[in-house]
């Protein structure tokens, strides 16, 4: 057994790779096969301090960071001219998260020129410019927007409002006994960063009351989590001027100049009872407890890139208090999640360079082609389905696409500017840059050629709309991927991801979308049920 992140003679991690020593063979296979399957593995991989679970894709995450690690630490280590722009920008942002005396020297001045926007708030319409603003930059707050291609035209990008504005995970933590607990936590927690940004306790205090409040009625009118899954019954067209007849006190026109497409032909509302619910409490409170709310969040969004103080109190109730995450992970790895996020691309072709061999998309597109192949002949087959149905079924399987490994052209950042002493800039022009993309394309074609994930992501998906299934170069590697070993070992590894996703195609929420990727009810009302 290897322990966690053993080094091979490289000193880079061993690869967690298929092994019969993983069972435990006192255990009858008759009485839990799961345990005589695994249980040795389970008992020489405790969960470590700083995760809240662990398993086979947590152990390959683990390898993966490792591998990630060493690109960073190279790209950081040139100081003066580096041998492209990836390896330069990926160091500098790297060298800013590592640099901690500039940032504790800064302590929450990063966050002075926005406190004074929001206190020189005076109207609904400054409101929505800054909001406009904040969401460019990934600082959340009252709805969510995003650009995705428009789930009845799958062909153009579409502009989508939905439901948000919290700060716990889910509106039942606010709605819920079994949470209340949480919800103390969140107030305590609220009241401490506020005092930390300055404000006396007893005022501290009573805004983090403001802040529940304004959170606990957005998510009274929001849907829970299970109604979210439905894709027809959360896509709703507008107009600007629809959209201003339904939520007359906020000004859509002003929110969307600020982003620069307010000539946009229609948006797409996720939930316009949720708008309208916010729409009544806009009017209801004053400014000043939207200008309470908005400074939190601003605090909330940048406190995982500021001082340590700051840090360790957001990590101490988002990750300990929510997730049971005991401990974080060292700051390299954090930095590591931060860039991937925002400057993904740029470390995923320097990755890909290095860790993903033309081989291995040839071998994994031949594993592909065998499970679609078996697929086929179920769908048409499967006694339940009558032919009706079957007929649409197989025209959207054969029009399924795949993408492996890495993506054939790379996201171009020559625009965006990465410094090595200004990590919570950095995140914020990352966001802004990314943000202005996806809004100067709205009502344009989509691009099928892009990714939804970056190519060193240890995970794999479906995308409904684009009718495609998605295999990033990090999950190919062992122990779902491994061009070492029997086909049997690839076949019961990641031949379970690549039916788990092709099945996405078909369940409760991919079943919604044609050959097209547009919502459409296709099936009979008999195979429905």
């Amino acid at each position: 057994m290897l322990p966690r992140a053993a080094l091979a003679a490289d000193d880079s991690p061993r690869a967690p790779r298929f092994s019969l020593e993983y069972m435990d063979r006192e255990v009858s296979p008759g009485a839990d096969f799961y345990r005589f399957a695994d249980g040795a593995w389970l008992k020489n991989n405790p969960v470590p301090p700083d995760k809240s679970r662990w398993g086979a894709f947590n152990e390959l995450q683990e390898r993966n960071w490792q591998l990630i690690r060493s690109i960073l630490e190279s790209c950081a280590a040139y100081t003066a001219a580096a041998p492209n722009r990836q390896t330069r920008e990926v160091g500098a942002f790297f060298a800013s998260v590592m640099d901690t005396n500039r940032i504790e020297q800064l302590g929450f001045k990063p966050l002075s020129r926005d406190l004074k926007r929001i206190a020189r708030l005076r109207s609904t319409g400054e409101l929505f410019r800054l909001l406009a603003d904040f969401h460019q930059r990934s600082i959340g707050g009252l709805f969510h927007p995003q650009v995705e291609p428009d789930a009845r035209n799958s062909s153009i990008y579409a502009l989508r409002i939905a439901q948000g504005g919290l700060g716990l995970p889910d509106r039942d933590y606010y709605l819920k006994d079994v949470f209340a607990k949480q919800r103390e936590a969140y107030r305590a927690h609220i009241t401490t960063m506020l005092k930390m940004l300055g404000e006396p306790a007893t005022e501290a205090a009573a805004h983090a009351g403001t802040i529940l409040e304004i959170e606990t009625a957005l998510a009274r009118a929001s849907k829970p989590r299970a109604d979210l899954r439905d894709p027809a019954a959360n896509y709703h067209k507008f107009t600007i001027a629809e959209l201003e007849r339904l939520t007359p006190v906020l000004p859509w026109k002003t929110y969307l100049r600020a982003h620069e497409v307010d000539k946009i032909a229609y948006l797409v509302v996720g939930q316009p009872e949720f708008l309208q619910a916010e729409d009544g409490l806009v009017k209801k409170r004053p400014l000043a407890d939207w200008q309470v709310y908005l400074r939190w969040h601003l605090l909330r969004s940048a406190a995982p890139f500021l001082h340590r103080a700051a840090e360790s109190e957001n990590f101490a109730f988002y990750q300990t208090v929510l997730s049971g995450t005991p401990q974080p992970e060292p700051r390299w790895q954090r930095a590591a999640h931060v860039i991937d996020g925002s400057i993904g691309e740029a470390l995923g072709q320097l990755y890909v360079e290095k860790h993903f061999p033309p081989a291995a998309r040839a071998r994994m597109n031949e594993l592909i082609g065998n499970l679609k192949a078996v697929f086929r002949d179920r769908l048409q087959k499967v006694g339940w389905m009558t032919d009706a149905t079957r007929s649409k079924a197989i025209a959207k399987f054969d029009r399924f696409t795949q993408k492996v490994g890495t993506p054939d052209k790379f996201r171009d950042y020559s625009s965006l500017k990465i410094r090595r002493d200004d990590y919570w800039g950095n995140v914020q022009s990352a966001a802004q840059f990314e943000s202005r993309r996806q809004f100067g394309r709205l009502g344009g074609p989509v691009d099928r050629t892009e990714w939804d994930m970056t190519p060193q992501t240890v995970n794999a998906y479906f995308n409904p709309s684009l009718n495609e299934i998605v295999f990033p170069a990090g999950i190919l590697q062992p122990p779902f991927f491994d061009m070492a070993a029997d086909d049997a070992v690839n076949y019961g590894a990641i031949g379970v991801v690549i039916g788990h996703e092709i099945t996405h195609g078909y369940d409760d929420e991919g079943r919604k979308y044609d050959a097209d990727g547009n919502l459409n009810e296709w099936w009979t009302e008999a195979d429905g049920k």
